[in-house]
């Protein structure tokens, strides 16, 4: 598996997972990393053997896997996101979600709401407003 997308399983997915240790994909995955798998291949064996009603969650999550790997190119730019609740591996519908850029010139080319929910550990997100020369506001309207 390419680097930036280890990267981005260990930090979008894995969070995730431990976050929900009884759900059966996630116990599946943690167990194969308890036996020496990769993280990769830990979530491939455990979409693989399960129903994919038991796997609905872990495959959303690897479906934000590119709009999170936005969020990271973001972040290497200086980004940084700010939360008004408890970190958690979730973000809830209602949650507001505070993105700051690294200069009021670059507000512009801002991230994508898409990328702000993946990195969230959402479902999705929705741009509702700015606070000041560099904050974009979001709000959480789905959960993951």
């Amino acid at each position: 598996m390419p680097n930036g997308m280890e990267q981005a399983f260990r930090e979008l997915v894995l969070p995730r997972v431990e976050e929900t240790p009884r759900e059966e994909a996630s116990k599946l995955v943690l167990e194969g990393m308890r036996s020496g798998r990769h993280l990769g291949d830990a979530i491939q064996d455990a979409i693989e053997s399960l129903p994919a009603s038991k796997t609905k969650r872990l495959r959303s999550w690897i479906d934000q896997l590119s709009d999170f790997e936005d969020w990271i190119a973001y972040a290497k730019a200086g980004w940084r996101m700010e939360e008004s609740r408890s970190r958690s591996a979730f973000a809830r519908p209602g949650d507001r979600i505070f993105v700051v850029a690294p200069s009021a010139e670059e507000r512009k080319d801002h991230p994508s709401s898409s990328a702000v929910a993946a990195a969230a550990g959402a479902g999705q997100a929705c741009l509702v407003g700015t606070r000041g020369n560099d904050m974009l506001v979001y709000e959480i309207t789905k959960s993951a």
